[in-house]
């Protein structure tokens, strides 16, 4: 099947803009649609068309009839999901792949992944490091885990940028949300280094990947700084873990790689992440569509969200110091900015005081704001 048509949801993201970018210098038509009108990719010359949807989360059926009209309408090849909507195109699967691919797993098999108790048990079965882990259904389970003095980190089964994390035995007494509906797991607390992984696969052979720092971050959540890192101790567990798990389409890992050189992986992101914006000017899109005869890694890159590291500087500073910080700065590239597509860096602003006005209203971190109507907890 010849691929012309390409669309892109989840087009809020600052990782779907460069896809768009990848895409569309190589000849193809992009389309992006989102349930956010102030998508920041929606203001990219590299967009063909864009179109508002309703929330997968909160209007599911009727977000996936104005999908289907879509991909009709446009004569879509491919959809390629970049955020959480993921979750509910592979739960639509079928239906869609009457008309297009979707470069996705199915539900049963991406919903593992992302299921914080689920995936350590599936990297067991492969004999693959990560933390003991054990699994919270009520506040019974909560205690007789966080009982003893040990470190240990408490997280919903769903959950995503490290929000609220437990670090144990600390926070054994505040007050926690947990029901058989909101399940959580406990985990050994690992000391050490921070990466992160991801890789574009098909049918458990890896075509694009990429290892970096998860150095600095906002908070102990979602990473602002991204260079690459030769690492490989993480090249080698994904490459088991993928090829064990015959796994198609995007998946990232973060690791933690302890003071005696083992990597543990801590969770499993099975779509796009930031990874993407290290392959800057390298054909990844034949990648997604399978045409790579090898592997695509780059070697030596570095960008950042500008914005986040000066928001976040002062406690980056505290935790790396000034030169360092300083020095991460002046050494990465903007992810949003392009000489040849500037709209996108002007209208970010714009995107984040709808996100900061959401996460007032209903009373969340900005970062949660961002997946509001998008996030999928089983």
């Amino acid at each position: 099947m010849s691929i012309k048509r390409i669309l892109l949801t989840g087009a809020r993201a600052p990782a779907t803009l460069d896809l768009a970018r990848i895409f569309a210098k190589n000849g193809y038509e992009v389309h992006a649609a989102d349930s956010v009108a102030c998508a920041l990719t929606f203001s990219s010359k590299a967009v063909h068309s864009t179109h508002i949807v309703a929330s997968p989360k909160m209007a599911t059926a009727r977000f996936m009839e104005q999908l289907m009209d879509i991909i009709k309408r446009e004569q879509i090849d491919i959809i390629i999901p970049t955020c959480e909507e993921i979750f509910y195109l592979a739960s639509y699967k079928k239906q869609i792949e009457t008309y297009c691919q979707l470069f996705a797993e199915d539900i049963g098999r991406l919903a593992a992944l992302h299921n914080k108790h689920q995936f350590p048990l599936i990297a067991e079965q492969y004999q693959l490091p990560v933390p003991s882990t054990t699994l919270c259904q009520n506040i019974d389970d909560w205690k007789s885990a966080t009982s003893m003095m040990d470190k240990k980190i408490g997280k919903p089964v769903f959950s995503r940028f490290s929000n609220q994390l437990y670090f144990l035995p600390e926070d054994r007494e505040k007050p926690i949300d947990i029901s058989e509906q909101k399940q959580w797991v406990v985990q050994d607390y690992i000391d050490g280094e921070h990466y992160c992984s991801y890789s574009v696969a098909h049918n458990g052979r890896i075509l694009a990947h990429i290892v970096y720092q998860s150095k600095f971050r906002v908070g102990d959540g979602a990473t602002i700084h991204f260079q690459t890192i030769h690492e490989p101790s993480v090249d080698n567990w994904v490459k088991k873990f993928v090829e064990s798990y015959q796994f198609t389409g995007q998946i990232g890992f973060d690791f933690i790689k302890d003071k005696a050189g083992t990597v543990y992986a801590i969770e499993c992101n099975p779509r796009l992440t930031s990874g993407i914006h290290l392959f800057d000017r390298l054909p990844v899109h034949e990648a997604f569509l399978g045409t790579t005869t090898e592997t695509i890694t780059p070697q030596n890159s570095s960008r950042m969200l500008t914005a986040a590291m000066l928001t976040y500087a002062l406690p980056n500073i505290k935790q790396h110091g000034m030169k360092q910080t300083m020095n991460a700065i002046a050494a990465a590239n903007d992810i949003v900015w392009d000489w040849h597509d500037p709209a996108p860096f002007f209208k970010q602003m714009q995107s984040l005081l709808y996100f900061w006005q959401l996460s007032r209203g209903q009373k969340i971190n900005l970062t949660e704001a961002t997946t509001f109507d998008i996030s999928w907890d089983g």
